[in-house]
């Protein structure tokens, strides 16, 4: 919140927006390839291995093991506010 501020986005949270720099940078042919290409390689598909998806609702828990398996604040991004 102290960047926004001094960045004065509070005061005027457009300030830095550029509809021309948009159109004749952001949206380009080249940076929209790159970024379907990105999408296509981030997405994850689950290999469906004897036959367990969907899952039932018969099923009682499901293990979540990593790093991130108790963190509930870190895989939304670090823009969420923590909840208490």
């Amino acid at each position: 919140m102290r960047i926004k501020f001094q960045l004065g986005l509070f005061v005027d949270p457009y300030k830095y927006c550029n509809e021309n720099r948009e159109k004749d940078f952001l949206y380009t042919t080249e940076h929209l390839k790159i970024a379907r290409d990105v999408a296509k390689k981030s997405i994850v598909l689950l290999k469906n291995d004897k036959n367990l998806l969907p899952i039932s609702k018969a099923t009682k828990s499901i293990a979540v093991i990593g790093p991130l398996a108790d963190n509930k604040d870190t895989p939304l991004g670090n823009w969420r506010a923590e909840a208490v």
